[in-house]
């Protein structure tokens, strides 16, 4: 029997997606296996510790993808009309932006540290190791500023495949430096020199593999100068993802703020359910990443039926990811919860915790299905509206149950992400059956 569109699309979809869930699963080993670290060995007070750093980490990371990917598309432009010399000149600048963007943050990160920890309520009794954490954290920032601008450079150049031992590299010395520091006494400090340790290491065999594989993204003092051309198109480039993602940084500061008025306690629930949301954006991020591929593949070709097909589709695998966080927020919260934390009274709060925000998680994929339509259609302002809205709508939502109700602070908190992705998957399943998008495309 000849097979439909949809069996052949549905199969060539998960195909993809499956390297993509490896991919991104590895890229998250590293912080889920040193949760547990953190969890066993140190206990409630590590785990407040590091969500306290969470929204940081998270603008941190946003200034990464920034810049990384920047730099990716225009060693791409170069790549594809065989302009060695302009790929060469990116990433040599690419390198000095790098150093200068890594030592300011982490001066920045430094003198202003106190100000965020009072802004969010950081419990007094974490207080000390939230700032010598972020320290060490800001520091490692500077060496992995550097480490994705070389993988991204790589990966622009057609090799999809060495920056994956890249990750692999770093995530071994670093799961295999953290337990070390942390039984030798050295507590949350030795998490944060067990990650700077593990950048650095990767940075220096990084640069070697680079320099015997890829001699045109050698340093090169003559192209390491400061260039106003590349910074322009690496501003235009960086700016959008940064903003969007500096929006959810500070939305997540509010949310750490909530969970700190219940004190360490409450800090160390969601601490622990963060962790599992991390677990579940490699599967939703995954289906993210292949919607964007596959619809900016078809888009150019003005494909549209294929299009509603590939959402369809996408539709259709994200039953699977929504049944497995459906299975670890609702049938077994209380095993896997135990994996990050042995304290009964934690355990406690964090399934309280899932079991309101765990809606919003089982609704994830869905909702990345849809942001990764718009990305793939190119409408990428679009997106930043409607993520924008949703983080307006979360506050204001955080705001009146927070002044206007009795509810418990993790109750208010669960209810406000609930808020958020509601309004998000909303506004991008307007855009996506309104058909605006085709308007560009000549349809």
């Amino acid at each position: 029997m000849k097979k439909t569109w949809f069996n052949d699309l549905l199969g060539k979809m998960f195909t993809l997606l499956i390297p993509l869930i490896l991919i991104n699963s590895l890229n998250v080993l590293t912080y889920i296996i040193n949760s547990i670290w953190v969890g066993r060995l140190i206990g409630e007070t590590g785990v407040a510790t590091i969500i306290n750093c969470y929204s940081i980490t998270i603008m941190l990371t946003a200034i990464i993808v920034g810049i990384a990917s920047a730099v990716s598309v225009l060693i791409a432009q170069s790549y594809g009309v065989g302009n060695e010399k302009g790929i060469n000149e990116v990433i040599n600048f690419g390198y000095l932006i790098s150093v200068i963007v890594g030592i300011v943050t982490f001066a920045i990160v430094i003198f202003f540290s106190p100000l965020f920890m009072n802004i969010l309520g950081t419990p007094e009794s974490i207080y000390a190791d939230v700032r010598i954490y972020l320290s060490l954290y800001s520091f490692a920032f500077i060496f992995n500023l550097l480490l994705n601008v070389m993988s991204e450079s790589v990966r622009a150049l057609g090799d999809t495949k060495t920056p994956l031992l890249f990750v692999g590299i770093e995530t071994v010395i670093n799961i295999i430096l953290v337990p070390i520091f942390i039984l030798g006494g050295f507590g949350i400090a030795g998490v944060g020199c067990a990650n700077v340790l593990a950048k650095i290491f990767t940075c220096i065999i990084v640069r070697i593999i680079i320099y015997k594989k890829y001699p045109v993204l050698r340093l090169d003092l003559e192209n390491f100068n400061f260039r106003f051309d590349v910074l322009k198109k690496i501003i235009y480039v960086s700016v959008p993802i940064m903003v969007e993602q500096l929006i959810i940084a500070a939305v997540i500061s509010l949310e750490t703020g909530i969970s700190n008025r219940a004190g360490v306690l409450g800090s160390a629930a969601y601490g622990v359910v963060a962790k599992w949301e991390q677990v579940f954006l490699v599967l939703s991020q995954s289906l993210q990443a292949l919607i964007t591929i596959m619809i900016g593949q078809n888009i150019t070709k003005k494909s549209m039926e294929n299009v509603y097909r590939i959402v369809i589709c996408g539709i259709v695998l994200a039953v699977l990811p929504m049944t497995v966080i459906a299975i670890i927020s609702y049938v077994k919260p209380e095993f896997f919860c135990k994996l990050f934390i042995n304290s009964d009274d934690v355990i406690t709060a964090s399934m309280e915790y899932l079991s309101i925000v765990g809606i919003a998680y089982i609704l994830m994929p869905m909702r990345l299905i849809f942001n990764g339509f718009i990305i793939g259609t190119a409408h990428t302002r679009y997106l930043l509206f409607s993520s924008t809205t949703a983080s307006v709508g979360e506050v204001i939502v955080m705001y009146i149950l927070k002044n206007g109700s009795s509810l418990e602070s993790m109750t208010i908190l669960g209810l406000s992400v609930l808020t958020y992705v509601l309004l998000d998957i909303f506004f991008c399943f307007l855009f996506f059956v309104r058909g605006s998008w085709k308007k560009n495309f000549d349809v």
